[in-house]
């Protein structure tokens, strides 16, 4: 009889281990699949180079990835030359101070 018990318990803990893993693989696949989406969304580029002239760096997919190399000022503004390694592109962003 005794011999029972552990067999029954092991059938009780099986299911219960696969039940448990289940929903933790469930729940990682719920938090983890916006992150993977929202990066591929950030990784999808629509231009490089000479192809990214006269074009919205972020509706281009080149603005997240974008870092100022460089910074002029004047009297009534200040530029940045920013740079996507992603898209080898570069562009001015400007920030009127006087209206």
């Amino acid at each position: 009889m005794s011999a029972d018990k552990p067999i029954g318990q092991v059938r009780i803990a099986l299911p219960l281990r696969r039940i448990v893993a289940t929903l933790l693989c469930g729940a990682a696949l719920i938090v983890g699949l916006p992150l993977v989406t929202a990066s591929y969304a950030q990784a999808a580029v629509h231009c490089k180079r000479d192809s990214c002239t006269d074009k919205d760096p972020k509706a281009m997919g080149c603005a997240g990835d974008a870092r100022t190399v460089r910074e002029f000022s004047t009297i009534n503004t200040r530029v940045e030359l920013r740079y996507s390694p992603k898209c080898k592109a570069a562009w001015p962003l400007d920030h009127d101070s006087v209206p």
